[in-house]
């Protein structure tokens, strides 16, 4: 047989595969210039950000100076992302220069009179069993009562004998409310006249009201928004008492009514209180009542902040408190907790879902099961839902089924299996065991296994959500929801779940939660978490490029930063202090910020593919367009603009996918991961810290506190009628302190 023709055929594959060869290399040659978009690179952008830190009330105990001496205002902090290679870098990075103002005394004059003039007196509240009613609040009670001294009482118990020996130096005998949301509009309203202070830039109020002759014991409250589905005035209860306040989104109907200016402002007040969330009220902390004996299983106590007296006075607590102690607290309340977690957070789980495609449009598979007899009806306002969450840089939709398991099913055999893991019982897995045996972890294994059967086929993406409703013997009683994500169950692969990420919600109530807590703010706040929300007081600090173990440091859960739980303080859907059913400024310019670099970022990939393709040169104009609103995205970046920046983005990367589609390119999953990993792949600290603290604990979020002889506090009223402090307090469109 002769060889020629198989020559000949080599031959032409050579000069076929040439001929295609210079037509894919020539295809890149023909992509027009692009000034944005940069196919090829790991993505940074990099804002330097100013914050405003205002100080009022604060003249000889704390000034600029001392307070850049503290080493406690980060100088940047930025969102960790992957490589194909699996190599860490701050794909988002901020850094901050930080501006004190101290506010001249003729400020003070103006502004705390105001407060003492527009401030309701408490009425009397019964608090101790077997004791009057007093017109203070639980925790103030409790820090007059309780803060014996050890070598008197090592129980660590109360007394009520005035001659006990105690660590307080004061008692607190008169508490007054003032209205935060109030509060708020007046500080965003009159710094920028009165100081020049930029309040659409990042900005820290920190008040001291203590020391002056006007100075009355004190609390915030937010009242506007009664809870949508129970109608439960949950802003006058105590686990909701405030010590600060902001972040109020300028469009939320029920606090604004008209009367907000778009601000980026926060205040704090160190007078405040002593709070609860924060543990001011406890000076004796050998065996502290807010952590308990564990300490959040660390051999030292909780670091918190305490009311102003107590430092000036120098009640001996674990820690000598000096007006030094004052400076450093003062300091990280600024650069730790509103900086790193509240205005500049760290996405806790990944923002993109399911790249490269990024939907648009999210649906809520809300699947429910009622085995206490009590209807869900009243209880999901879904439509008020979809308003809010329509805030977000998203479509949202909503599909509800009513499930007909019941409590003898397969389902509910394992959930009372669940239960004995904290119950007592052993705690053994009875589905497979998936979690290393332990049962609490057979509800996650068993949704994960049936994710499919409870998807509804809606484009385009799905969030699958598992409502119960449970009679007190079923209560599991640990968390009121969970919003599970693939940091936390690493079994299914992305291509494996087109529709969904592999992640879902859980919720689980009861009759006697549900008259107070509604499902519309606890659905609002899991769904932030699905979109990469960490709490206003968790979230983390990164300290290097890598993010990894012992190079970045948890806020919630580490009892040297236990003060960041004065995040909580704070307007929105991601605090525990659940005043408020609208996503906060700060809270929308996160995930705007993180949308904003996963756009740009996919787009940079969606480049590369249709660079790849003979027939890039038909879609050039698509490319100079998609640039051009790349670079428009990045410029709103800069200036603040992310509500711009994300829509930018978007625009750009749609053009982009329109355009590989219109010449047949692929943009397949696989190809993406193999250039962007997420980096809880590969960083086991991230994901360790995200397993321990993903559920929402129940009596963390109802403020409980264990304290004999002191009533539970999720449904404590700190006034008998709400309409007694809404109709007392001022809500004018503008207040000049002029």
């Amino acid at each position: 047989m002769s060889r020629r023709p198989t020559a000949f055929l080599l031959l032409s594959v050579f000069v076929l595969f040439s001929v295609l060869s210079h037509r894919v290399n020539g295809a890149a040659e023909t992509l027009p210039p692009l000034a944005n978009l940069k196919p090829g690179t790991d993505l940074r952008i990099q804002q330097n950000v100013d914050v405003n830190i205002v100080l009022v009330g604060f003249h000889g105990l704390v000034d600029p100076a001392t307070m850049f001496a503290q080493n406690a205002l980060p100088p940047w902090n930025g969102v960790p992302k992957a490589n194909g290679n699996g190599k860490t870098f701050i794909g988002q990075r901020f850094n901050f220069s930080y501006h004190v103002i101290a506010a001249p005394s003729w400020f003070d004059d103006a502004l705390f009179p105001f407060l003492r003039q527009t401030a309701v007196p408490q009425p009397p509240i019964p608090i101790f069993q077997g004791l009057p009613p007093m017109p203070i609040t639980p925790y103030q009670a409790v820090y007059n009562y309780c803060n014996l001294d050890p070598a008197f009482d090592p129980t660590h118990g109360c007394s009520f004998d005035p001659a006990a020996p105690r660590v307080n130096t004061r008692t607190i005998t008169k508490n007054y409310l003032l209205d935060a949301a109030f509060v708020e509009k007046v500080l965003s309203q009159n710094l920028p006249d009165l100081l020049g202070v930029d309040v659409t830039k990042p900005t820290v109020v920190l008040l001291n009201w203590w020391g002056r002759s006007d100075y009355v014991d004190h609390i915030y409250l937010d009242g506007s928004e009664p809870d949508p589905e129970t109608g439960f005035p949950r802003g006058f209860s105590t686990a909701n008492e405030l010590a600060g306040y902001g972040a109020t989104n300028d469009k939320d109907p029920e606090t604004c009514q008209g009367d907000c200016i778009f601000h980026r402002l926060w205040f704090y007040d160190v007078s405040a209180g002593p709070m609860g969330r924060t543990g001011g009220f406890d000076l004796v902390a050998d065996v502290p009542r807010i952590s308990g004996a564990t300490n959040f299983g660390l051999p030292y106590p909780d670091y918190r902040f305490h009311h102003t007296a107590d430092y000036v006075n120098g009640s001996g607590t674990y820690r000598p408190l000096t007006q030094d102690d004052l400076a450093w607290d003062v300091t990280a309340l600024a650069g730790y907790v509103f900086t790193s977690q509240i205005a500049y957070a760290a996405p806790l789980y990944p923002p993109a879902l399911t790249p490269p495609m990024l939907p648009h449009r999210l649906v809520l598979d809300i699947n429910q099961w009622s085995w206490s007899g009590q209807s869900f009806a009243g209880l999901l306002d879904t439509s008020r839902v979809i308003t809010k969450m329509n805030a977000l840089p998203y479509d949202i939709g909503v599909a509800v089924t009513a499930q007909p398991d019941d409590v003898d099913s397969n389902l509910g055999r394992i959930w009372k299996c669940s239960l004995t893991a904290t119950r007592g019982g052993g705690g053994q897995s009875c589905y497979g065991n998936r979690s290393g045996g332990d049962a609490q972890g057979d509800l996650q294994s068993y949704f994960t296994s049936h994710l499919f059967q409870f998807l509804t086929g809606a484009p385009d993406y799905e969030v699958p959500i598992f409502q119960f409703n449970v009679p007190p013997e079923l209560d599991q009683r640990l968390w009121i929801a969970v919003a599970f994500d693939n940091y936390i169950i690493p079994t299914q692969t992305p291509t494996q779940l087109p529709a969904t990420r592999q992640s879902f919600i859980l919720t689980s109530k009861s009759p006697f939660t549900n008259s107070f807590i509604g499902n519309g703010a606890l659905l609002e706040h899991e769904m932030g978490h699905h979109l990469g929300f960490s709490h206003t007081f968790g979230g983390y600090l990164c300290l290097t490029d890598t993010c990894g173990v012992g190079e970045f440091f948890p806020f919630f859960g580490n009892p040297a930063l236990f003060f960041s739980l004065s995040g909580n303080y704070a307007s929105g859907l991601m605090t525990y202090a659940m005043v408020n059913n609208d996503y906060s400024r700060f809270e929308l310019d996160n995930v705007q910020r993180w949308l904003t670099w996963e756009y740009l970022d996919v787009s940079n990939f969606v480049v590369s593919q249709i660079a790849s393709s003979p027939r890039s040169g038909s879609v050039a104009s698509a490319l100079t367009e998609a640039d051009r609103r790349a670079g428009n995205a990045l410029a709103a970046y800069q200036s603040y603009e992310y509500a711009s920046a994300v829509e930018e983005a978007r625009a750009a990367f749609d053009a982009l996918v329109a355009a590989a589609n219109t010449i047949n390119v692929q943009l397949s999953p696989s190809a993406y991961q193999a250039i962007r990993r997420d980096p809880a792949n590969f960083n086991q600290a991230l994901r360790d810290h995200i397993a321990q603290f993903e559920g929402d604990n129940r009596a963390a979020m109802s403020g409980a506190i264990a304290s004999d002889g002191i009533r539970g506090l999720e449904s404590h009223p700190l006034v008998s009628s709400p309409a007694q402090l809404v109709n007392a307090l001022p809500h004018p469109a503008h207040v000049s302190l002029r």
